[in-house]
């Protein structure tokens, strides 16, 4: 089941990444940074920052499992369904999460004391004609290489942003 999962995740991003782009007639809109709240599984403080009219890093400060974690990605935008201020947007990156996790699993006692892995993101944001404000849905798959290791579908996650 984790196999077919990975093995999806990869191929709409190779499917993203090789699907022509129209970056020339593509903007994002008026702004260039926005700072909010990401809610939902993954939910936390959300700093978006556009480096050109395509091209954003979107850093994530989150609490989870008594510990925080912070995650750093790179994004790709498309205008969507030819509507001016909604965007399409994917992108990958990766995350640190430092604390604790406990619980019981088949009848021994696990503990980590944090993870190193991988995320993906798969996304729509609108931004608010003449207001400061974005919000988006989207969806950000993560695999955990060292600590505790495994995938983790992620869920669906709702992002308000103050946009500048």
């Amino acid at each position: 089941m984790k196999n077919r999962a990975i093995l999806i995740i990869l191929s709409l991003l190779l499917f993203i990444i090789v699907t022509p782009s129209q970056a020339q007639t593509y903007q994002t809109g008026s702004y260039q940074t926005g700072v909010g709240i990401r809610m939902g599984n993954t939910g936390g403080i959300s700093v978006k920052h556009f480096m050109d009219g395509r091209h954003a890093v979107e850093g994530i400060l989150s609490a989870r499992w008594g510990g925080i974690g912070v995650t750093g990605l790179m994004e790709w935008h498309k205008e969507a369904f030819r509507t001016e201020g909604l965007n399409f947007y994917y992108g990958f990156g990766g995350h640190l999460y430092l604390g604790r996790y406990q619980r019981y699993r088949r009848n021994y006692y696990y503990e980590s004391r944090g993870a190193i892995g991988i995320d993906g993101i798969l996304g729509l944001e609108y931004h608010l004609p003449r207001a400061p404000i974005t919000g988006s849905l989207d969806w950000k798959p993560a695999i955990n290489l060292i600590g505790r290791t495994g995938y983790h579908e992620g869920g669906l996650a709702l992002t308000v942003r103050y946009t500048f």
